[in-house]
């Protein structure tokens, strides 16, 4: 795990956040879907007006798109924690993505992450526990992206973790659950929920995301999600047999 040094001052917070938001996140190679963007950013508000605090963490970064994002959406204090392969492209096992620490850690500097509050960890999923995840952000995630392996074993495994890492109020952001592309992601987020989600169940699917939260807070976060209905296609319908919020543009 490394810690990265302090690098020279950057504009405030908040503007970085909107420069990257509207400019800068197209600019990073990935899949993020726009959609998904902008109620990412007002979950995270509504986090913080209910009192939800932690650190970001995710598995399977690639260049960093989505990762600088929640990163970015971060308080001062609190951590983010990137996860992947990276050089060790002889594990990923089904090709779903090519991180690449050099051009990921260029990136971080190019839109402005507090380098401070980052640490890299170069790990097969397989071998984290959460309590890494846990000491890494000194306390349970608040924001956490599932998006590494799309097998579903990896898939699960690392649905696990999540769900043991992250604080009742946060949130498990899946990757590519229903893409027809990756029936893997499907299967493995099955076999996680049916077995133990944590206490975790489904609120929202956002472009190619599929949202999980603690029960005590689904209503609040879909009521977030609801305000999106004049901007983009949306509908109501159930997951494990919990009421979702579906956008997508």
């Amino acid at each position: 795990m490394l810690r990265r040094r302090r690098e020279p001052a950057q504009p405030e917070k908040a503007d970085r956040l909107q420069q990257y938001m509207h400019r800068g996140i197209g600019a990073v190679d990935g899949w993020l879907a726009h959609d998904v963007v902008f109620p990412l950013e007002s979950l995270a508000t509504a986090q913080r007006e209910a009192g939800v605090g932690g650190g970001a963490a995710e598995i399977g970064v690639h260049h960093g798109q989505l990762f600088i994002l929640l990163a970015l959406l971060l308080g001062p204090a609190e951590r983010a924690l990137a996860v992947d392969l990276f050089e060790n492209q002889s594990a990923n096992v089904d090709g779903s993505g090519r991180g690449d620490r050099t051009v990921f850690e260029a990136n971080l500097d190019a839109y402005g992450v507090d380098v401070d509050q980052v640490d890299i960890l170069t790990c097969n999923s397989l071998d984290l526990d959460p309590s890494q995840v846990i000491e890494s952000l000194g306390g349970p995630a608040r924001l956490f992206s599932v998006d590494g392996g799309h097998t579903p074993e990896l898939a699960a495994n690392d649905l696990d973790i999540a769900a043991r890492s992250v604080d009742p109020g946060g949130i498990i952001i899946l990757d590519d659950a229903f893409s027809p592309m990756w029936p893997g992601v499907v299967q493995g987020m099955f076999a996680w929920y049916h077995r133990d989600p944590n206490g975790f169940v489904p609120f929202g699917l956002i472009g190619n995301k599929t949202l999980f939260t603690g029960s005590d807070h689904a209503e609040r976060y879909r009521t977030v999600l609801a305000t999106y209905r004049p901007h983009l296609h949306s509908r109501e319908d159930e997951l494990f047999g919990h009421p979702v919020t579906i956008l997508r543009a």
